[in-house]
């Protein structure tokens, strides 16, 4: 009976976790797509005010 619990237990375990991972994933992959939009802006930026 115990073991069937914990197994029940670990199981339930493993799927939040799999459940948390991929919003995680995905935020991270958004604050990358968005760091790198700003890396581009700025290095653009840059350029202009070395024309200048």
């Amino acid at each position: 009976m115990l073991k069937n619990f914990l197994s029940t237990i670990t199981t339930h375990f493993k799927n939040t976790l799999f459940l948390l991972k991929m919003p995680i994933l995905i935020i991270l992959k958004y604050f990358e797509t968005v760091y790198s939009k700003i890396e581009f802006s700025v290095r653009s930026d840059e350029k202009e005010t070395k024309e200048d």
